[in-house]
């Protein structure tokens, strides 16, 4: 996976979850306004994600699909040609639901098929020189993350790890840490969630 795809797959994916937004905001009768103030964003904000000119990131989106009364596997859809097993069960790589947020440096994709699961998995990956910031997800429980590709620098509590393809590591609700990609390569790590993050 080379940088230009990671920035091609952002820039379609910022597109259609915007236009779904969008739609979804106007058949519910609910104004730019009124999503802004419940996300505690910006009317901007807003009205760029809708043309998919900015990211979002997955607690924003939690407060959207919140706010438009949806489930946020909502905006994780279904694809018609698929059989029910496979659309209730299987999630394949080309079918992804995908959100980036960083200025798209960070992508992360849904590998779970459901969100209501005890658990769901993401996958994220972090463009060279990206860094995660300790707000870059609202954790409500213990996490789990696997080295799929790449090196990470991994800080807990300010002290820093080097983690290799191939490591895993395990934070609690209450852990403060970062991640950075150091290296020239895109890093890929496979996080597992409490489905209610």
């Amino acid at each position: 996976m080379t940088l230009t795809t990671i920035d091609n797959d952002v820039e379609k994916n910022n597109r259609r979850l915007g236009g779904q937004i969008r739609d979804l905001r106007k058949s519910k009768g609910v104004t730019q306004t009124q999503l802004a103030q419940a996300t505690g964003r910006s009317i901007g904000y807003i009205s760029q994600l809708e043309r998919g000119l900015s990211s979002v990131s997955i607690p924003v989106l939690k407060k959207i699909s919140d706010e438009l009364g949806v489930n946020i596997s909502w905006f994780f859809h279904t694809d018609d040609a698929l059989s029910d097993q496979e659309n209730n069960f299987v999630v394949r790589k080309d079918n992804r639901r995908q959100l980036s947020f960083s200025d798209g440096e960070i992508k992360e994709e849904l590998l779970s098929k459901k969100m209501n699961g005890a658990f769901i998995m993401i996958l994220t990956t972090l463009a060279p020189g990206a860094k995660t910031d300790d707000q870059s997800r609202e954790r409500v429980g213990d996490e789990s993350g696997y080295i799929r590709q790449g090196q990470a620098e991994f800080y807990i509590e300010g002290e820093p790890l080097t983690l290799l393809e191939g490591d895993t590591f395990s934070v609690g609700k209450d852990d403060q840490f970062q991640i950075a990609n150091v290296t020239d390569e895109p890093l890929e790590i496979i996080w597992v969630l409490p489905s209610s993050y």
